[in-house]
């Protein structure tokens, strides 16, 4: 025997143009015929009767020939027997002409012959369908055998093949007479530590039944190579080599019924708010078809939204198990209002050790200019919405009437431990946290960005050392932090809470002592592409962004070194004193003779490199040649105008108001114009209408009566 290959395939010639090939039919008949063409197998596949995939190789093998696959059938009826594959044959005629030309006059296996490109042939040798009939232009892009090889078969395995093949090669094979042409196949591949495939090692797995063969029959004692049942099972391995394949066999099929398995699993994302007539749509376009899964895990990181479409996402959640899905909710960061009862729509309920639920009653988005009879029929719906969903975390959360009522009534956070005890989750699973989807601040505007550039301006007029910033945990509460960097809060840097662990809405954990920030956890999820946090179709909310994005960690030691000892209720970012020197950390260039630097947004002057103050001012006065005084007229009447902008984009506030009458007062304060401005009324924006809710949910109710 000897190898070849041919277009990236490896064969073993079994027998050459001209030789005899000779064997016993299935009635016992014994037949030979001379070989027109050379034939063999490829190396490690199993064809459907055991053995390896037969080939003829014709006389083109340099061209770019097609491939044409012999399905050959036995008995009667006619059954699928094998395929034989014709290589390197210029056309399907010629291919059967060969074929029948290697076999006895009269043969009747064949049955059809399938033409394939070298391209589809590939795809079908891979494709594990070996053992049925070929069919035309098959599509084979299905599971199937990895083409993964291994060689890690023990050294004492390799030793038996080297022994049995030292045997042959010094006595010869007449005397060596042992194993079939296959088995010797398999000690040179065992000899020189080739790597094999799993069908080989099934195959040599499955010669544990020849083990009666293992010891050298006692006649042979002095000339063990003439016990061919010894020799045969040393060509596979001999007992250290079958044993090993028993065990790779276990380990590959059970690998490979995990990987077929994680391919029934499709994995969806509920991220943001619940959106009316968005967010089930984007949730099925994520699930695709639905036949091309068995189990669907719905991700969880919402604050909640609209009660409507909630209901329709539990509905169509319902519908897929009675469809025979597996659902499977994991909560991995939070599950506010209408999510909390989404995550209960399934079969399995798991909450990550970082997550978190909130359960509160309905609420009206916005009322603007509402009356007596309109407040009282929005309450009775809102009450009769309370009761049905009352009810429902009853029946899915395994709670009490009672005790969900006094949850919903008083907006009850339940930790991951929580969530279990009182039925909403299953179990708490360990994974990375990842950053909570935040709920909108309850009953007032959140201004959070706009306030903190407001400061930032403050401290830069003042020269004070630290700057108040807000930001808000999970739960929109706020917490202010006193930087000693404008740019980013860092450790060291004082807080308005005394002491305690604070999730910020980003996901960083803060640990704070003594109103004072001891260390920084950033070990959340923070992806780098938005398509790799959020898959295709994936639902996505206008979330409360973090406070300027460049909040990314502790600020440089130099800046940390200026923090003042200060309490929290008193910052001295807020006090109108005279400007100091400023640090490179807030520059002078921020000053108000400097138009730029009174800009609400961060100001381009707050870079370190900004030039100094005087050389700035020395700049524009060459320039320009205008008078100073008009310029800090202009100079105030664009701030002004900048404020009144941002006014009108926000809800009226009086902290906001009180914030901005600072800001302008303390600009005013140092600056040689004698205008100051007075504080403006703030618009209101326009109220959102109420979408309701209780139709939706009487259909939902209904469905699952």
């Amino acid at each position: 025997m000897n190898k070849q290959k041919v277009k990236g395939f490896d064969i073993t010639i079994e027998n050459i143009v001209g030789s005899i090939r000779s064997g016993v039919d299935e009635k016992g008949n014994k037949w030979s015929t001379e070989m027109k063409n050379s034939y063999g197998y490829f190396d490690d596949t199993v064809g459907a009767d055991g053995d390896e995939l037969d080939v003829f190789l014709g006389p083109d093998l340099e061209s770019d020939f097609k491939v044409y696959v012999i399905n050959q059938s036995t008995g009667s009826p006619r059954k699928f027997d094998e395929h034989k594959v014709m290589f390197g044959f210029l056309n399907k005629e010629e291919s059967i002409k060969a074929y029948f030309d290697n076999y006895e006059k009269g043969w009747k296996g064949f049955d059809d012959a399938i033409t394939f490109t070298l391209d589809e042939f590939k795809e079908w040798f891979k494709s594990g369908r070996l053992s049925q009939p070929a069919k035309p232009k098959e599509v084979l892009s299905v599971n199937y055998v990895s083409a993964e090889t291994y060689n890690d078969y023990p050294q004492s395995a390799s030793n038996n093949a080297k022994k049995a093949l030292k045997w042959r090669d010094e006595h010869g094979r007449k005397e060596v007479s042992g194993g079939t042409s296959i088995g010797w196949t398999r000690a040179n591949q065992l000899a020189k530590r080739e790597k094999i495939s799993r069908e080989t090692i099934g195959r040599m797995a499955a010669f544990k039944r020849h083990e009666k063969n293992s010891e050298i029959d006692p006649k042979y004692k002095s000339t063990p190579w003439k016990d061919k049942g010894y020799v045969a099972w040393l060509l596979w391995g001999g007992t250290s080599g079958v044993n090993w394949a028993i065990k790779k066999k276990e380990s590959i099929d059970k690998a490979k019924m995990k990987n077929e398995s994680m391919s029934k699993i499709k994995r969806i994302c509920l991220k943001g708010e619940v959106e009316t007539d968005i967010t089930l749509k984007g949730l099925q376009e994520q699930a695709g078809e639905t036949n091309s899964f068995e189990t669907l895990i719905l991700e969880i990181s919402s604050q909640g939204g609209c009660v409507e479409e909630g209901l329709k996402i539990m509905v169509w959640l319902d519908l897929l198990s009675q469809g025979g899905k597996e659902i499977i909710t994991v909560v991995s960061a939070n599950a506010y209002s209408i999510a909390s009862l989404i995550m209960l729509a399934a079969d399995k309920r798991y909450i990550s050790k970082h997550g978190e639920v909130m359960v509160h009653n309905p609420m009206v988005p916005f009322l603007e200019y509402a009356n007596a009879n309109e407040l009282e029929k929005h309450a009775i719906e809102l009450r009769n919405l309370e009761s049905m969903l009352q009810q429902l975390y009853v029946n899915f959360a395994n709670i009490s009437i009672e005790e969900i009522k006094g949850l919903m009534d008083q907006e009850t956070y339940l930790s991951p431990d929580e969530a279990v005890l009182k039925g909403f989750a299953d179990e708490v699973i360990d994974i990375k946290p990842k950053p909570f989807s935040m709920m909108a601040i309850k009953n007032e505007i959140n201004m959070k960005s706009t306030r903190n550039i407001l400061n930032v301006v403050i401290a830069a007029v003042n020269g004070s050392e630290v700057v108040n910033q807000m930001y808000y945990n999970t739960k929109g509460e706020e917490l202010q932090i006193f930087q000693a960097n404008p740019a980013k809060y860092g450790k060291g840097d004082k807080t308005s809470l005394e002491s305690g662990e604070v999730r910020l809405s980003d996901g960083t954990m803060l640990k704070i002592k003594n109103y004072e920030i001891e260390s920084i956890e950033k070990e959340v999820e923070q992806p780098a592409v938005a398509e790799e946090a959020v898959p295709e179709g994936e639902v996505k909310a206008e979330e409360v962004a973090p406070v300027a994005a460049f909040n990314e960690g502790p600020a440089p030691e130099k800046a940390l070194a200026k923090a003042v000892n200060m309490e929290p209720e008193a910052p001295k970012a807020m006090e109108p004193e005279t400007p100091k020197a400023m640090e490179p950390e807030v520059p002078k260039a921020m000053e108000p003779e400097v138009p730029k630097a009174m800009e609400p947004e961060v100001p381009a002057a707050m870079e370190p490199e900004a030039a100094p103050v005087q050389e700035v001012i020395e700049a524009v006065e060459e320039e320009e040649k205008a008078d100073p005084m008009i310029e800090h007229q202009k100079a105030m009447d664009d701030m002004v105008k900048r404020i009144e902008a941002l006014e009108k984009k926000i809800a009226e506030s009086g902290e906001f108001e009180t914030l901005a009458t600072e800001a302008i007062d303390t600009l005013a304060r140092n600056t040689s114009s004698a205008f100051k401005p007075e504080a403006r009324k703030v618009e209101k924006v326009e109220a959102k209408k109420y979408n309701g809710g209780a139709s939706i949910f009487q259909r939902f109710k209904s469905s699952n009566k």
